[in-house]
């Protein structure tokens, strides 16, 4: 019998050529099986591309929605934090009311803070011209806008002056402005009805996009006041000078960590909530939800490459 196999050079190797007719002779004896081989390379390599691919766009997914909300930002809402993380509040006999606008007031004095805005919220109905859209309402002050990273990009933000008056003035969000005004009406300067109450448009506030299922750009930015005491504070059971919640804007992120510990202090001293008592308050700090979010994620990405690899 006759041997096949092509001849050896000299030294026993092979030359690359006599590899490569060896390589495409073994292929044309076992077309199914070098088929299937390269299938099975190419659905691995895509895989992997795939499931990694899917985990970067999860995370830059996440870093984008958090980033909207604000930078170097904390978020104090009333209610007890639950469990240890503090990502749940549950609330207590008068926890609704725990925050106060001379909360925000004395967060001033802290070092480290750039802006700091109380705020309560609500739902109300929007009427102009016959067109109806329900939108969200918040009631804030002018250092709203530095407290949120947020801009205007047609009329102008209402003063403290308007703010302090209880002026009927409102700051239209993208989604607003597209489902109440249509195309081609600038609704700075227009008259539009908040429930029963009359309020003129001075400003329209850039697009922030979607957070989670919120939609960031509907929204109805409206002064303090005039959503206590005409808009959200009817019926909302709020008492007194509370807020639903304060946003408090840090200088940088080096001066972050070290205000939330002073917001906490502040809050306990403010509410005289002794040793071993629970806060009547749970202060977010986004930045650390962020990092958390990032940190899950890349897990995640990387659990996706295993599983592909």
């Amino acid at each position: 019998m006759s041997d096949s196999r092509p001849p050896l050079t000299t030294g026993g190797t092979m030359s690359p050529l006599e590899l490569v007719r060896f390589a495409v002779g073994a292929i044309a004896a076992h077309p199914m099986r070098s088929a299937l081989t390269s299938l099975g390379v190419v659905i691995g390599v895509a895989a992997v591309i795939m499931m990694t691919s899917i985990g970067l766009g999860a995370q830059q997914r996440v870093e984008e929605a958090l980033s909207s909300l604000g930078t170097n930002m904390l978020v104090i809402r009333p209610g007890a934090p639950r469990g240890a993380g503090g990502g749940f509040v549950r609330g207590g006999g008068g926890s609704g009311d725990s925050l106060t606008i001379d909360d925000a007031e004395a967060m001033r004095a802290l070092e480290g803070v750039r802006a700091v805005s109380p705020a309560v919220n609500g739902g109300a109905q929007l009427v102009y011209d016959g067109a109806n859209w329900a939108s969200r309402i918040e009631g804030v002050t002018p250092d709203y806008l530095r407290a949120r990273d947020l801009e205007i990009v047609s009329g102008q933000m209402f003063d403290q002056a308007a703010a302090d008056r209880g002026r009927k003035v409102a700051v239209l969000g993208q989604t607003v402005v597209r489902e109440l005004f249509g195309e081609g009406v600038d609704p700075v300067g227009q008259r539009m009805r908040i429930g029963p109450i009359p309020f003129t448009v001075v400003g329209v506030l850039g697009a922030k996009g979607q957070s989670g299922f919120q939609d960031q750009d509907d929204i109805v930015v409206i002064p303090l006041d005039a959503a206590r005491s005409r808009v959200i504070g009817r019926g909302s059971g709020s008492r007194g000078n509370s807020v639903n919640q304060i946003y408090v804007k840090a200088v940088d992120e080096d001066a972050l960590y070290r205000l939330e510990q002073d917001v906490a202090e502040l809050l306990r001293d403010r509410h005289r909530i002794r040793p071993g008592q629970d806060d009547d308050f749970n202060v977010q700090n986004l930045t650390s939800i962020q990092e958390a979010a990032q940190s899950s994620t890349a897990t995640f990405t990387i659990l996706l490459a295993a599983v592909a690899g």
